[in-house]
């Protein structure tokens, strides 16, 4: 799966499959929009996301943060990643947290704006 194909999977459960998310069905959609740019970024910056020496989160996220900015997806994968990983970590750890509706489809625009920017119309698998 490509990390685009993830991100529009992650739109079609928040369209299709879960029309109004519960909390369980929010949680998976931010889980899966920030896995979608954690990839495709990485994937940019040529980092390896398996295998003994993959790269982990903070990484990718020191990376993306020294990149210079001249790639149109880098740049805006800056301005919305630590939000995104923000909100996945809430999704994933926080379990007494309330991750609604409003808090998926934040997570979903926000991916969708580095794919955007990348000239990329995510299309599910």
């Amino acid at each position: 799966m490509s990390p685009d194909a993830f991100l529009a999977n992650a739109e079609r459960m928040l369209m299709e499959w879960c029309p109004s998310p519960d909390r369980c069905c929010s949680r998976a959609i931010v889980h899966a929009a920030y896995y979608s740019v954690f990839h495709f970024v990485a994937e940019k910056l040529g980092m390896p996301v398996t295998g003994d020496n993959h790269a982990k989160h903070a990484d990718v996220y020191r990376r993306l943060r020294a990149d210079p900015g001249t790639d149109p997806a880098l740049y805006q994968a800056k301005l919305v990643y630590q939000s995104l990983r923000l909100a996945r970590n809430d999704a994933d750890y926080a379990l007494l947290e309330m991750i609604d509706e409003n808090s998926a489809k934040d997570a979903v625009d926000w991916a969708f704006e580095v794919f955007e920017a990348a000239g990329i119309s995510p299309k599910p698998i």
